[in-house]
Formats: C-alpha cells, structure tokens, sequence
C-alpha cells in the first residue's frame, strides 16, 4: 500500500527589524561597514529630556510628568512607549512648576533645571508599569490601544538621562524588541531618503536631521 502525504502551504510569519540605513546610498548597510574605521567617529549627541503628561490609573490627567530622555530627538514624533527598570528606584519630586518622576540616582544631573525641589516620594519602577501618558504628538494617538504606555525594559541605564527611554520601535533594536515583546506595533514615518513621510504632517518632507 502506498502512503500520500499532501503538503499543505506553509504558514510564515511576518516581522520588522531595525537596520543601520544610508539615505545617501538609498540601501540598508551591512554590520560590517558601520564597524569601518572611518564609519564611526566621536561625536556629541543631541540629547535631550522630555516631558510627557500622565494619566492617573483610571486615565483621568493628572498633574505629573514623566520627564524621558533620548539622543535621538528626530524619533520623538514616532514614538510609541516609554520604558523603565522595573527593579531601579525612582522618585517623584515637585518643583515650582510641577511634579516630575525620574530615576533617583539621576536627580543630581538636573538640580541647577529645577531649581528648588522636593523629593516626595520614591518607589521601584516596577510601580510605572502600564501607566498611560499623553502622546506628544497626535500623529499616531489613535494607532493601538497597547500604545503610549509604561513599559519594563531590560536596557535601561541611570549613569545618563532619566532612567526614562522613550522607545520609537522601528529606529532601534532594543526599541524593536520591547516594543514586539509587548505587542506594540511599529511605525516608520520616514522615507528612503531621510525625510520625513505624509503621516507627520507638520514636517512632511523634510529631513530628519535638519537643524
């Protein structure tokens, strides 16, 4: 007796990786030419802190921020998600302004921006997770209910920043990580040439890195 086995189509599935990308070659670039000696150089990066409105558990507004940190500000329209240590202390302080949460060991870098403070209260970041805040930009608020959340990240530093990182999926591996790890969708809103697309609609054609 013979045996027929049918094959039926293979299912496959779909994923998104974050690539080293020239604009000016137009092409994805390999690990090996971005570890060339004259592909990488010292060089000071544009960091900068942010700000970001939270909402209570209920997700009523409340009058404390988030303050995120990133040296790449050109993602901030894209971005999805903040992250924190789940297992480093952070600390919510008030200041003339407002109240803010950061991480507690990076206080002493923002003394001089605050002025005079008040630490309130401190607590493990693991206290963060799942909290909602308010999309700086409105270009993707209506994306995915899994979207513009606290999240738990294993990367995340307090010897620089906040111990805050805003997380753009798409623009980053780690980034890319977390944000599949939480069902968290990508966005690209950049074209091959560098400029931004039609979804970030104030700067709709310009390039990212314009000053």
């Amino acid at each position: 007796m013979g045996v027929q086995t049918t094959m039926g189509p293979r299912p496959f599935l779909r994923v998104s990786k974050s690539n080293p990308y020239s604009w000016g070659a137009e092409t994805p670039l390999s690990n090996f030419e971005i570890r060339l000696d004259d592909a990488t150089r010292p060089r000071q990066d544009p960091a900068v802190t942010v700000a970001f409105d939270l909402f209570s558990e209920n997700g009523a507004p409340t009058s404390t921020k988030i303050l995120a940190w990133t040296t790449t500000p050109w993602t901030l329209p894209s971005n999805l998600a903040l992250a924190v240590a789940p297992d480093k202390e952070y600390a919510l302080i008030e200041t003339r302004e407002s109240q803010y949460i950061l991480g507690k060991e990076t206080i002493a870098s923002f003394t001089e921006s605050f002025g005079d403070f008040n630490i309130l209260e401190t607590f493990k970041g693991e206290n963060l997770v799942d909290l909602r805040y308010q999309p700086l930009f409105p270009y993707f608020q209506d994306l995915d209910i899994q979207a513009f959340r606290i999240i738990a990240g294993d990367f995340i530093e307090m010897d620089e920043g906040t111990g805050v990182v805003h997380i753009a999926p798409g623009f980053g591996e780690d980034d890319q990580r977390i944000a599949d790890d939480n069902g968290i969708p990508t966005v690209v809103p950049v074209d091959d040439e560098g400029t931004f697309t039609e979804e970030i609609t104030d700067w709709f054609g310009v390039n990212v890195f314009l000053r």
